[in-house]
């Protein structure tokens, strides 16, 4: 199997932070970016619509998360 070169979080927010994250500031480029495992955590309010056409596998999903700070 290929070998990850990402890190297995990757944060999406308008602002280009997220939690103290440094950020995507586009769902179209952090899905350009996403690999199988990703887990991406986004938060704000996006306008734009994106064809999500990335798919993980079985034992490596692709993960969507809102943020949550509580």
């Amino acid at each position: 199997p290929a070998r990850r070169t990402s890190t297995p979080t990757k944060y999406v927010h308008p602002s280009g932070t997220l939690g103290g994250n440094s950020a995507y500031t586009s769902m179209a480029a952090v899905k350009a970016a996403a690999v199988p495992g990703d887990v991406i955590v986004f938060g704000g309010t996006f306008s734009e619509r994106v064809a999500w056409d990335v798919a993980g596998t079985a034992g490596a999903p692709i993960e969507l998360r809102q943020y949550d700070a509580g």
